[in-house]
């Protein structure tokens, strides 16, 4: 229990460093750590990260919890059914459902993988967003605030009522599309007199043959 919350959004080897610091600066029965002053607490709580003060208050909760609720002996919690088992760990600061799964799991009393841990999900998270392949960020926005071109283009042409922004894109691609249409007509259509010139032309030509 301590070991979960000996640091917060660190790497092991930083979580490892505390949990040893406060096993033999101060130790680990709950006795030790009630007896301890948070003057003497706070400095090892710092090498754990931010709001230090916060983790003092934790460990001193374990603490508390653990001598009166379990009698000093929490290890009895591994001899229990697994629901009671849970229950009981999830009363501590900071454990949750993936919490309490993954302290049975690493003492050997739970079968499979823990639920993912919000520390762990956000490690995934940045994972993506710095390494991610260009298919996994196609949907990214093409600017802040707007849609993307692909999100558009996949609304069908029926149901609900369309985006403002998807709505302005699809209106410029028809303006866009009519004016390209226009201007192949101009080019491809001559004006009538040009078309009647040739006919004044030969009959003036005619006209002074006579």
């Amino acid at each position: 229990m301590l070991w979960e919350n000996a640091c917060y959004l660190l790497p092991d080897h930083r979580r490892a460093a505390v949990f040893e610091a406060l096993r033999e600066q101060v130790g680990l029965t709950p006795e030790a750590i009630l007896r301890r002053p948070r003057e003497v607490l706070l400095p090892l709580a710092a090498m754990g990260g931010m709001r230090p003060e916060t983790r003092v208050f934790r460990w001193q909760e374990i603490a508390h919890i653990t001598a009166t609720s379990f009698e000093g002996n929490l290890e009895q919690i591994l001899q229990w059914p697994h629901a009671r088992a849970m229950k009981a760990l999830k009363l501590f600061p900071s454990i949750g459902d993936p919490g309490a799964e993954k302290i049975l799991l690493f003492c050997g009393v739970a079968a499979g993988l823990p639920l993912e841990s919000k520390r762990s999900a956000r490690a995934d998270a940045d994972r993506v967003r710095t390494g991610a392949p260009e298919e996994l960020r196609r949907d990214v926005p093409l600017r802040a605030g707007g849609p993307s071109r692909r999100n558009c283009q996949r609304r069908p042409a029926v149901g609900p009522r369309p985006s403002a922004a998807c709505a302005r894109t699809a209106r410029r691609s028809a303006a866009t599309a009519s004016r390209s249409a226009t201007n192949a007509r101009s080019r491809t259509a001559a004006p009538s007199g040009i078309q009647a010139l040739p006919k004044a032309v030969a009959r003036q030509v005619a006209e002074r043959n006579r």
